[in-house]
């Protein structure tokens, strides 16, 4: 059978201008222009130190160890779970209107539209990019250097993968439900605290941990900290079958995407 998601390597050459075109468009008229997506990061991080570490002076989880004392653990932790989030998060909210906001691409019937969601995931990345430069570097000044982090892009493959077949999912459907952005507004608020990003999962029931289990978004969150802050190898069985799954849910929401495709101009 035909992979979709291999066939789609082909349009390439209009992919990457999209994400330029994308990125322009994002900092036009502002005079740090990309520097902004480091300073962004920058400035939330260092927010999150001052408030969670000093001023409250929170502990990430139940247990006392070197780790915890040190003040910028909690706002590490934090931030890496903010990015996880915000990338699926930026992904899919500016899913929801896209083909009808590019109904002159739709017409064209040579345009391959099914690389609009892959443009919008792209820049996603790019900035969640920047953030986690932002992370590394500050676990390396306060935790210190391990070579783990360079499983990070294999942990976040899944993530990119879901980002963009959620992405292709809710596009299509917007554009016969224009409500779909509301309810993306409501579910990321949910999202946001069914993931762990304001706690560690193991300070959660039993029970609870496994019913979270089933959010993708826990796992990847996880994984990341395990790499960047806590120094570990990631685990196995997610490096095997994370990216599988994650390939075949990327290819399953493009397929869908494909079949709807030919109805988009007659809607709009």
């Amino acid at each position: 059978m035909k992979s979709n998601l291999i066939a789609l390597t082909k349009n390439l050459n209009l992919i990457l201008p999209f994400c330029e075109r994308d990125l322009k468009r994002r900092y036009r008229g502002s005079t740090l222009g990309l520097i902004w997506s480091l300073l962004q990061p920058l400035s939330m991080l260092a927010v999150y130190t001052f408030i969670f570490s000093v001023v409250f002076k929170a502990r990430w989880g139940t247990s006392i160890n070197a780790q915890q004392d040190n003040i910028y653990f909690f706002a590490l932790n934090l931030f890496a779970g903010l990015l996880v989030v915000n990338l699926f998060g930026e992904s899919i909210s500016r899913s929801s209107d896209l083909i009808i906001s590019n109904t002159n691409y739709v017409k064209k019937v040579i345009f391959p539209v099914e690389i609009l969601p892959i443009s919008v995931v792209s820049t996603a990345t790019i900035n969640a990019c920047a953030g986690m430069t932002i992370l590394i570097i500050a676990s390396w000044l306060t935790l210190g250097f391990s070579a783990q982090v360079l499983w990070l892009p294999w942990i976040w493959l899944p993530l990119i993968l879901l980002s963009a077949g959620a992405s292709w999912l809710i596009s299509s459907v917007g554009v016969f439900i224009r409500d779909i952005g509301q309810i993306i507004s409501l579910f990321l608020s949910i999202l946001l605290f069914v993931t762990p990003v304001f706690y560690p999962i193991s300070v959660l029931p039993s029970k609870l941990q496994a019913v979270l289990g089933l959010n993708p978004l826990a796992a990847i969150v996880d994984q990341t900290r395990l790499v960047i802050i806590n120094h570990q190898m990631p685990n196995s069985i997610y490096i095997l079958i994370a990216p599988l799954l994650s390939l075949v849910v990327a290819e399953l929401s493009l397929r869908f995407f494909l079949r709807c495709k030919p109805n988009f101009a007659d809607v709009l």
